[in-house]
C-alpha cells in the first residue's frame, strides 16, 4: 500500500509529458464520394501535442482542451469505469493529491467511457472534485 502514492504521482507525472497542452486543426472531408480520404490519424507519443477535444462531465458541462491553453496545465485521469476497485483507488490517489497539483497550477481532467450519472455516483460516493 505505500507504493500507491508514488504511483500516482508517476501517473500525474506521465500525464504531464503526454498532454503537454496543443491543438491540432483537424476535421472530417466532407461526406462524398469524390471527397479524398485523409490517412487515419498517428497515435499519440510521449512529448506530441495533445489534439482538442470537449468532453461533457458528470454535472452537463462541457470542457474542452483548449480552454485551459496558456491558463493551466492539465493531467488526464484515464479511469475505465466507475467503481472499478483500482480505478476507485487511482481516482481517490489523484483527490488526495489535489491541492499539489493545484499548487502548480494543474487541472486534474477525469475522463471514464462511463455514464455522466455513474460518474456523477461515482464522484459523490468517493469524494471527488475534479
Amino acid at each position: 500500500m505505500k507504493n500507491v502514492k508514488p504511483i500516482a504521482l508517476a501517473l500525474v507525472a506521465i500525464c504531464l509529458l503526454v498532454v503537454p497542452l496543443a491543438w491540432s486543426q483537424g476535421g472530417n472531408p466532407p461526406a462524398s464520394t469524390n471527397a479524398k480520404q485523409s490517412p487515419p490519424a498517428a497515435p499519440i507519443k510521449i512529448g506530441d501535442l495533445a489534439p482538442d477535444f470537449t468532453l461533457v462531465d458528470q454535472n452537463g458541462q462541457s470542457h474542452s482542451l483548449h480552454d485551459y491553453k496558456g491558463k493551466k496545465n492539465v493531467a488526464l485521469a484515464f479511469y475505465v469505469f466507475a467503481f472499478g476497485p483500482n480505478c476507485t483507488q487511482q481516482m481517490r490517489n489523484f483527490q488526495q493529491n489535489l491541492t499539489k497539483l493545484e499548487a502548480t497550477d494543474t487541472q486534474v481532467l477525469g475522463v471514464s467511457m462511463d455514464s455522466p450519472f455513474a460518474n456523477k455516483a461515482f464522484a459523490d460516493q468517493n469524494g471527488i472534485t475534479f
